[in-house]
This record gives structure tokens, C-alpha cells and sequence, in this order.
């Protein structure tokens, strides 16, 4: 093999060098001017966690230096090589491919950890979610019958002094606060609901009247319908929330300026790293999946947002619910699918519906 080295003759340097530019293993000397022993190894592994930049580290010992190669693993290396064995080139390429296989096997670990934190947490919150929308129910349903009872006592009295119209207005939003308490209901559902045998892009096309009545000017949306798409299982009344959901969401992401939707139907094959990052059902293997992706030109998703995006309740604008991405993830979870998110501060969002095909799909990527 080929390896491009660059060199550094103290600790400081090559932070400063691991700073600006991509690398693939770190070769660590435990002996520098400004770093001896474990100090080095330890300042390495902090720095990288610091900065979010994950790398291997392979380091370099002496012949009676086996006590520190092991406490450098346990601080955070992945491999150690003894410096009479740099002759041997062999050798200190195993070390690397090794040192550089483990890291990634790490980094998966993880990544999968985390998703299924993430799921856990789901289900907490729909259990959550389930108790309180059926107490708030009976509550509300309460709350109706009195302000029914006391409007058909007031009768023509309500209307002639205008407070039957506020008695209207309140019944209204407590009829709005049913519905939501409704969905919250509905979301614990174990399984899809009367799902039917889908074409994606015909499917996305039928619902053009509705997304362009959500996607106003100056905003444009874009379609990529593909003929020919393996079927998916899913309910329509679902899916067809999912999809709004996701624009809607689009739509005030980019907010009043002009802007650019792109609402796309395909195949996509999903490699088990980019799938340990996806949202959904836990127990996705990787494969070629339908995508449903929308994807819009506005500011993006900062960090802290994207962490909490399908929290129910969260939202950063103060006249949502908050419960939309949240209700999107639900129903595609208990369809068997999961959702992926890529966003980048001034390059806008794009989240990916992923759902398991109900018959054999040709292999592509997208």
C-alpha cells in the first residue's frame, strides 16, 4: 500500500496539521518535546474528542515499554507498535489497517448505541403521550358538555350580548385541542391501520393539489417522479400526513424569502452505517429501500435542533405544535421504515422517508 506521511516533530504541530486537513490514522510518538508518555496519548484523545474528530491512533513505544503501550490503549488508543518493528514495514501497515478498523467498528458501536437510545426514548414518549392524551380527552370531552349545556341555557340571550360568538371561539379550540389529543392517541398504535398496496411516485402524485397549497409563492416546489417503483404497504390517510408533514415542515424552515422545495420518490441502497443513523424501527437491516425525500434551500438545521427534531412538543417556532416530525416518525416506524435527516447550516434540509418494499427491487443508489 500507498501511505501520504506527514510528519511532525511535536504534539502541538500536528494538532495544529490534524486541524486542517482529512487523515486517516494517527502515528504517535509517546516521547515529544511538549508531550512524554501517557500526557501524549491523553491530550491526543481529548483533543479529538473536543473537536469532534474522531481518529485513529496507533503509538509508537520501546522495547521495555509495555506497561505504557497498555495504558495507552486503555486511554484511547487503538493500537501500539514497537519502534524496532518500523523496519518491517509489513508490520506497521497491519498495525494501521488494524488500528484504523477498530476505530471504525468503535464509531458503529456507537452510532448504534445511540439509535437505540433514541429509541428507547421514542417508546417512553409514547407511552408518555398515550396517558396523558387520554386523560386530556375525557378532560376536554368534559369541558364540552358544560359549555354546551351552558350555551343552550343562555339561548337567544348568548347570541343578542355577542358572547355566544366567544362561546363558539372556545368551543372551537377546544374542539382543536380534542383533535390533537386524537393523534396523540392514535400514534401509540401498534400497527398500520388499513395499509394498502402503494406505488410511491403515482401516490405523490395524486397529492399535488394539496402539497402546492401548502407550498405558496415565492416558494417553488420540484417533483422527480420515477415510473416504475416497487410497491410499498402502508396506510394512505398515513402517508399522505407523513408527506405534508415533512413540506410543511420545509415550507417554514425556509420561511417568507423565495426558496426551493425538491419532493423526490426512488430506490436507495442503505449500508448499515448510514442505516445506525437513521430514525425508526430498531431492527432495520441494510438493504434497498423506496425513499420518499423532501428536501428544501433554507438555513438549515443547527446541531442542538437536529438532536431534538422528533421530540413531541419541541418546536423553534412559536405558533407549531410541535408534534409533526414527531407524528411523521410514529407512523413510519410502525410501518417498519425509518427517516433520515442530513441538514447543514446555509445548505439547507432534506429528510429521507425509508420504507421496505413489498417485492424485490433493482439494486441502485441514489
Amino acid at each position: 500500500d500507498r501511505w501520504l506521511i506527514d510528519h511532525a516533530t511535536t504534539l502541538r504541530t500536528g494538532l495544529e496539521r490534524l486541524a486542517k486537513r482529512a487523515v486517516d490514522v494517527v502515528l504517535l510518538d509517546l516521547h515529544l518535546p511538549d508531550a512524554d508518555g501517557i500526557e501524549a496519548i491523553e491530550e491526543m484523545v481529548a483533543w479529538t474528542r473536543e473537536h469532534e474528530f474522531p481518529v485513529p491512533i496507533v503509538v509508537l513505544t520501546g522495547s521495555n515499554e509495555r506497561e505504557m503501550a497498555l495504558a495507552a490503549l486503555r486511554s484511547g488508543a487503538q493500537d501500539y507498535i514497537n519502534k524496532e518493528e518500523l523496519r518491517s514495514g509489513s508490520l506497521l501497515q497491519r498495525a494501521l489497517r488494524y488500528a484504523m478498523e477498530r476505530h471504525k467498528a468503535a464509531q458503529l458501536n456507537l452510532v448504534l448505541e445511540e439509535r437505540l437510545h433514541r429509541s428507547e426514548q421514542l417508546e417512553g414518549a409514547g407511552v408518555l403521550a398515550a396517558g396523558v392524551a387520554f386523560s386530556f380527552h375525557v378532560l376536554l370531552g368534559r369541558m364540552l358538555e358544560e359549555l354546551d349545556e351552558a350555551t343552550d341555557e343562555m339561548g337567544e340571550a348568548a347570541h343578542s350580548s355577542g358572547i355566544g360568538h366567544r362561546l363558539s371561539e372556545i368551543r372551537r379550540h377546544l374542539s382543536a385541542a380534542s383533535e390533537l389529543s386524537d393523534q396523540l392517541r392514535s400514534w401509540m398504535a401498534r400497527s398500520p391501520l388499513l395499509a394498502s398496496n402503494i406505488d410511491p411516485s403515482a401516490f405523490v402524485g395524486e397529492m399535488t393539489k394539496l402539497v402546492e397549497g401548502i407550498v405558496q409563492p415565492p416558494l417553488q416546489i420540484h417533483y422527480h417522479l420515477p415510473v416504475g417503483l416497487p410497491r410499498i404497504s402502508f396506510c394512505p390517510i398515513e402517508l399522505r400526513q407523513v408527506l405534508l408533514a415533512l413540506v410543511l415542515n420545509a415550507v417554514q424552515g425556509i420561511g417568507p424569502r423565495p426558496g426551493r422545495i425538491a419532493l423526490e420518490t426512488g430506490v436507495m441502497h442503505v449500508g448499515e452505517e448510514l442505516l445506525a443513523t437513521s430514525y425508526g424501527a430498531p431492527d432495520l437491516g441494510p438493504g434497498d429501500f423506496i425513499l420518499f425525500s423532501v428536501a428544501d434551500d433554507g438555513p438549515g438545521l443547527a446541531p442542538e435542533v437536529r438532536k431534538r427534531m422528533f421530540d413531541p412538543f419541541f418546536t423553534t417556532r412559536g405558533a407549531g405544535r410541535g408534534l409533526g416530525l414527531f407524528m411523521a416518525l410514529g407512523a413510519v416506524r410502525r410501518h417498519g421504515g425509518a427517516i433520515l435527516c442530513s441538514s447543514e447550516a446555509g445548505l439547507g434540509s432534506r429528510f429521507t422517508v425509508l420504507l421496505p418494499p413489498t417485492a424485490p427491487s433493482p439494486r441502485s443508489t441514489v
